[in-house]
Parts: structure tokens; C-alpha cells; sequence
């Protein structure tokens, strides 16, 4: 069994209505997905009435955006890694915050 590829919504849409037309076998045969990915896309489309991915959404304290953005001002130079090294010499900040302050 290969590894599946599904992109776009249609497709997922698709092999719902077949899961639920033809049973799981039938579906899995024909489309080598996991039941565990079928069966999220099943709970999202009956729980959001989509299948359309959610944004992300990142809950960071404003006072770190503030601190990040001032370090960013003052090093505009400074790499993520940079900033997370000076970052983290006053308040533990992980890489993957500091990236989402200066990217989103």
C-alpha cells in the first residue's frame, strides 16, 4: 500500500462518500487512506460543517511581542537563532516564539 496524497477538499469529500457508500474496506482498498485520517476529516466536516484547514492561532504574551520587537529593532541584523540566544538571556524564549513574533 502506497502512501496517500490527498491536497484538496473535493478529494476528501469524495472519498467520505465513499467510505459511507461502500464501507471502510472498499474505501481503503481504493484509496490506501488511513482510517484515523478519514475518520478526523469525518469529525471536522460533521463538528465545523468544512473540511477547509483552521488557521493556527499562537497565544504569546504581549509582553514578550514587545521585548522580541525591541530586540528586532535594536540587532535588525540578527538571525532567528541570534535573537533567541539574546532573547534568552533575560526571559526563556523559545526559537519557535521568536519566529512567530517576527513572521506573522
Amino acid at each position: 500500500m502506497g502512501k496517500y496524497n490527498i491536497k484538496t477538499v473535493s478529494e476528501k469529500h469524495a472519498i467520505l462518500n465513499y467510505w459511507m457508500k461502500y464501507g471502510w474496506k472498499a474505501t481503503f482498498e481504493k484509496y490506501s487512506i488511513p482510517r484515523g485520517s478519514a475518520g478526523h476529516w469525518k469529525k471536522r466536516l460533521h463538528q465545523d460543517g468544512t473540511l477547509e484547514r483552521r488557521p493556527k492561532t499562537h497565544t504569546i504574551r504581549q509582553d514578550t511581542v514587545e521585548y522580541v520587537k525591541q530586540l528586532r529593532k535594536k540587532y535588525p541584523d540578527y538571525t532567528v537563532d541570534k535573537l533567541t540566544d539574546a532573547a534568552c538571556k533575560k526571559q526563556k524564549i523559545s526559537r519557535t516564539t521568536v519566529w512567530h513574533i517576527i513572521h506573522d
